[in-house]
């Protein structure tokens, strides 16, 4: 197991100490008097120290060297009852010096410490003068990198944790829209949430307990930075704010083709994205204090941490799964004897725009680029939403650009024929409109009147000519077309709109103006797609729970229409019941969450892809994200960092 260790050193003397099983130091009372002689020791644990993977589509993995870089450490404290009302007491800019294990050994927990200094006394002086008043706690946040962005400051005695907890950040110290370079800052860390009791195969206990804040025990202030670094008085687990995403082609898929020619991935982009996050993540109690709850008519929920998939899944899948809460704890090198437990993950937020289906950042990809490399890393905000939100619109995706060989092909609307050639194309859709249901009668009435008028033993036919109103010269979704009668008579082109005001000729006027009048009104249905170069381009939502924990049947159970509207496709939501099926089955399927490390893998092309990125604000924004048809077979793999690793197929 990777390890990072470090000493930061607060600028006011409160002291950041590795976890230690050294039970030999004596005790040493601080004197709450002078500035001298008070020392508290905290342990960080980073995200790279963390159980075994708990869940069926999650693994553990450290991921690269520069995610874990602590560039700038600051403390918060916080005095109170209780988390959600303590209010902010003081920060502390602390020191970063740091030795970073890479050894196998996970006993190995040794650190270079430096720069230790006394503190000066005003909250060592109040933590001591409350040592015996169990009604009066403190509590320990940090950020880790905060890339400056610690503004506006927090009141003394007045902000609560609550408030600050919710304070908006925008940079999470990655680059996302080019190719995953991490910034100098560093990536941004803070306290991760946690529970004290199990979820997964079986719902968490009643009584338990979901944290933020780390309680300081304030029994061990100290004499001596050695004494405070063996005994720490918190240990805190933080989990960075970035999402960080990769793209790759499966190892199954290596020849990729489209009609017959060879495919090339050429990279993908980030879309839809939050432009602002949370300075902590939250799981909903922490903004009041209390627990939110709702009644689906047969059981009231703790927030999310008690709901579960309740049908009976194929094989392989958990049956009742607590999808909220970990199955097991952090397993971090704790001290013995020291009185600290470890902590159970939790697996959802809810961010800033949860429920308000908010315009999101970028919601096509830059043909321009620039273009993450396939198999490279990108960085991103959380976004999650309700299952009423559960939609394009709302929804985090990926854009993967491909190259088809053999250079410039056309298709015509949805359909999957590929046309190489202008010639093939326009006979294509001149034919098809000349079928139409809706046109083919009116070509028939020309005909008729126009053998009227022409008289007997001549021979009428007709054809319809389609050329580009304006010929594309980039990749175009719907060209504009012009599709226009002929009419001949023995073979040879005659100009109906030369017939001069005789009854005869004046029905046929009217009927080609009928007939050009049908084709107008069709020719939208078949408009052709250019795509120039052979560039594809794919999109993929990326799922959370995705189709282990909160898995959707396209032909089973839980679908009961084509994926047009989100009652049918997630269960109709009017009433507590329905809300809470919906809520229990499908919330968190979709969507990012911060220390998720969510892995696409592309293993198939189903269909043809677009001709340019798809805007998800404009195009189907209230489509539900699941759909019978996909153009792309995603397998998501998902690490804390959690790997979500989802496969695509296009």
């Amino acid at each position: 197991m990777k390890k990072l260790s470090f000493l930061a050193l607060a600028a006011v003397g409160l002291l950041f100490g590795a976890c230690s099983s050294d039970k030999d130091v004596v005790e040493v009372n601080p004197n709450p008097e002078t500035d001298e002689g008070s020392y508290i020791g905290i342990s960080i644990a980073l995200p790279s120290e963390a159980a075994n993977a708990t869940r069926a589509n999650e693994d553990y993995d450290d991921g690269d060297d520069a995610e874990w870089e602590v560039k700038n450490a600051t403390l918060y404290v916080f005095k109170g009852a209780d988390e959600a009302t303590a209010t902010y007491q003081a920060y502390y800019t602390l020191g970063t010096d740091y030795n970073k294990d890479t050894g196998d050994d996970p006993t190995n927990v040794t650190a270079t410490y430096k720069n230790a200094t006394l503190i000066s006394g005003e909250l060592a002086r109040d933590i001591a003068s409350n040592l015996s008043d169990a009604s009066v706690h403190y509590y320990a946040y940090v950020i880790l990198n905060h890339n400056a962005q610690i503004s506006p400051s927090p009141t003394k005695n007045s902000t609560t944790f609550a408030a600050f907890s919710t304070m908006e950040f925008g940079s999470i110290g990655a680059d996302i829209a080019a190719k995953a370079k991490i910034y100098d800052g560093g990536l941004l860390m803070t306290n991760a949430p946690v529970a004290n009791k199990a979820g997964g195969a079986g719902a968490p206990a009643d009584d338990t307990k979901y944290t933020t804040l780390v309680e300081l025990d304030k029994s061990k202030v100290y004499g001596s930075p050695a004494e405070a670094m063996s005994h720490p008085a918190a240990c805190i687990y933080v989990e960075r704010a970035a999402v960080k995403i990769t793209v790759s082609q499966a190892s199954s898929l290596s020849s990729p083709s489209i009609a017959s020619a060879p495919v090339t991935f050429n990279g993908w982009q980030i879309i839809n994205y939050e432009g602002t996050y949370y300075n902590n993540r939250q799981i909903n109690q922490i903004q009041d204090g209390s627990k939110y709850t709702w009644n689906d008519g047969t059981n009231t929920y703790d927030f999310w941490s008690r709901l579960f998939t309740d049908q009976t899944m194929p094989t392989g899948y958990d049956n009742n799964l607590y999808r909220f809460v970990s199955y097991a704890k952090f397993d971090p090198q704790l001290p013995t004897g020291e009185g600290h437990t470890t902590a159970y993950r939790t697996y959802f937020a809810k961010d800033v725009n949860y429920s308000t289906g908010a315009v999101l950042q970028k919601p096509q990809a830059d043909v321009a680029g620039p273009w993450i490399p396939m198999g490279d890393n990108g960085y991103t905000t959380e976004n999650t939403f309700d299952v009423d939100h559960q939609t394009w619109k709302n929804t985090t995706m990926v854009t993967v650009k491909a190259t088809r060989d053999g250079g410039d092909f056309y298709t015509i609307a949805d359909g999957q024929d590929l046309y190489t050639s202008t010639t093939t194309l326009f006979t294509k859709i001149s034919t098809t409109i000349f079928n139409d249901a809706t046109v083919s009668p009116k070509i028939t009435d020309l005909i008729t009147k126009v053998s009227t008028v022409e008289g007997a033993g001549k021979v009428v036919t007709a054809e319809l000519t389609t050329s580009f109103t304006t010929a594309p010269t980039a990749s175009k979704v719907g060209v504009p077309i012009t599709v226009t009668p002929v009419i001949k008579v023995d073979g040879t082109v005659k100009d109906i709109t030369t017939y001069g005001s005789s009854t005869d000729e004046t029905a046929a006027k009217t009927a080609l103006t009928a007939l050009q009048t049908a084709i107008d009104g069709v020719k939208g249905t078949y408009l052709p797609n250019y795509y120039k170069g052979g560039v594809i381009y794919y999109n993929a939502r990326i799922q959370h729970f995705g189709e282990v924990e909160t898995p959707w049947f396209a032909n089973g159970s839980y679908v009961s229409n084509d994926g047009s509207n989100i009652d049918d496709i997630y269960g109709a939501h009017g009433s507590p019941a329905e809300k809470g099926l919906r809520d229990r089955r499908f919330l968190g399927r979709y969507g990012v969450v911060r220390d998720n490390w969510y892995k696409l893998e592309v293993e198939s092309l189903n269909k043809i892809g677009t001709a340019e990125p798809i805007n998800v604000s404009t195009t189907g924004p209230d489509t539900p994200d699941d759909q019978i048809e996909n153009y792309i077979s995603v397998h998501v793999h998902i690490v804390p960092w959690v790997v979500r690793t989802q496969k695509v197929k296009f």
